[in-house]
């Protein structure tokens, strides 16, 4: 058994019995000795006792001799109220209420002071004012003035439309046009699917003539972008220079006719084929073999 040596704590001058080389070791590198790790934290420790300068809060706390500041908070609530204090606070804007009837000064972004002042006053706005025989009228009019079935977006009565027909499709068959997606029509749905071959298809539709040209055996690659261009295309066939788009939203979107144009117009640049399928093409027959028969007809590698 080891010989045992008396010491002193450094921190609370308890004596103790130590190791005989551990003494020696100590005493070696001039370490000293502390009877627990809690008495060797503590005189270790070189940790300021501080004052929070949150004059509401005086709460005492500790920090090292590097993170003391010229101001010094125990939270940063208090480092909060204090420095809010100096900030330069927002002044409130008034304003006067548009009624010409009150015209009473409020604070705030908003026209009117309170809900009485509205121009309507709990009444509905006057476009909600139309019954179902004017509605009709109003949509087959902006029909027969852009020369198609109107979208939502272009008809200013389209929410009192959806009010009283129940949707915006609704109220375009009521006016016995033909709505541009119906509900009944699967093919025109956004449903996002794998083809067979495992390609990722954006509709029903593109996984319709994905699975054609599979299905016949004809090489193809989905999502190609064009030449010199930030535009995709649905399919490619490697072996010729020929796209494959399918355009579902034609006529229906200002901005989608104009992306056709220029696509055709970059495949014609660039000596590219564009065979361009549209949702006629489609349903309510599928017509992919007659829209296709060139292919199928001039291409002898298939």
């Amino acid at each position: 058994m080891r010989p045992l040596i008396l010491v002193r704590c450094a921190t609370c001058g308890k004596d103790f019995h130590k190791p005989l080389h551990h003494v020696k070791e100590n005493l070696k590198l001039g370490h000293r000795f502390f009877c627990s790790r809690s008495c060797e934290s503590r005189l270790k420790n070189k940790q300021v006792l501080l004052t929070c300068d949150n004059p509401q809060c005086g709460n005492s706390f500790k920090r090292s001799y590097k993170a003391i500041s010229p101001r010094n908070f125990c939270s940063r609530s208090c480092s909060a109220i204090v420095n809010n204090q100096k900030s330069h606070r927002r002044k409130p804007l008034y304003k006067s209420c548009v009624n010409e009837s009150c015209r009473n000064i409020f604070v705030g972004n908003r026209k009117y002071c309170s809900v009485a002042c509205l121009p309507y006053k709990g009444k509905p706005p006057p476009h909600w004012s139309y019954n179902k025989t004017q509605l009709i009228e109003k949509i087959q009019v902006l029909a027969k003035k852009i020369g198609r079935a109107p979208t939502r977006r272009e008809c200013p009565q389209a929410s009192s439309c959806q009010k009283y027909f129940g949707s915006w499709n609704d109220a375009i068959t009521a006016a016995g046009l033909m709505p541009h997606r119906s509900k009944s029509q699967k093919m025109y749905k956004r449903i996002q699917s794998h083809a067979k071959n495992g390609h990722y298809c954006y509709s029903v539709s593109e996984v319709i003539i994905d699975d054609w040209l599979t299905k016949h055996g004809i090489p193809h690659q989905k999502e190609v972008r064009y030449p010199e261009s930030n535009f995709i295309a649905d399919w490619s066939l490697p072996r010729q220079k020929i796209f494959i788009e399918y355009f579902g939203l034609a006529k229906d979107v200002e901005n989608y006719d104009l992306t056709i144009n220029n696509k055709g117009t970059i495949c014609k640049n660039h000596g590219i084929k564009l065979i361009e399928l549209y949702a006629s093409d489609l349903f309510p027959i599928n017509n992919l073999d007659i829209r296709f028969r060139v292919i199928l007809n001039n291409d002898q590698s298939y």
